[in-house]
């Protein structure tokens, strides 16, 4: 059995607002759409995950940057799609869809806390990594437990969802997931056997 991560495109953070500061914004849940950029990358991811990968299963955060990249893909690869809210963004209550800039000003305490205990911080309203990693590995768990032993299992999610995942696969502290990168539309694949 084969399981891939993928993160999904680049999104259109103009949507809604129709313009781009160029700050950094606190996405989370915040449900933006692909842009243009990111529907193209997902098409060029797809090829090539097709080169040495077949995915039997997309298994598929249910926000809608993921939705799409998963039904770009879908095609290459002929197979279904579950949609999984364990495999959701990290939701960042009061935080969610601020520049981080707004956020250094409004809650500088709070910032400070979550930069000291980045795991198991909960943002106000929102939730920890931790809490991020249990659901999204029960969502991996049950994924590799309907499959077929030679099954390859694509799971369409974000980046704060791989992070966290990775570090359970390596067995590392959630302290060090922003040392994880993977840009928008690439896919990492990891053994099943620590899930």
């Amino acid at each position: 059995m084969r399981l891939i991560f993928m993160r999904h495109g680049i999104p259109d953070l103009m949507y809604g607002n129709g313009k781009c500061t160029g700050q950094a914004k606190c996405v989370g849940q915040t449900n933006y759409p692909l842009s243009a950029a990111g529907c193209s990358k997902i098409e060029k991811s797809a090829l090539e995950l097709k080169e040495n990968n077949t995915p039997h299963v997309i298994y598929s955060s249910p926000l809608l940057r993921c939705v799409q990249s998963s039904c770009i893909l879908r095609p290459y690869f002929d197979c279904g799609i579950f949609f999984a809210e364990g495999l959701a963004e990290i939701y960042m209550g009061e935080w969610e869809n601020l520049l981080f800039s707004e956020i250094k000003a409004r809650y500088p305490q709070e910032y400070h806390r979550r930069g000291c205990a980045m795991g198991d911080y909960c943002v106000p309203g929102g939730e920890s990594f931790r809490e991020v990693q249990m659901r999204a590995a029960a969502v991996v768990r049950q994924a590799a437990a309907a499959a077929a032993v030679d099954d390859t299992i694509l799971f369409v999610t974000h980046i704060g969802v791989i992070r966290s995942l990775l570090c359970l696969y390596e067995d590392r502290p959630l302290a060090h997931l922003f040392e994880y990168s993977l840009d928008y539309g690439e896919f990492v694949e990891v053994s099943p056997s620590v899930f």
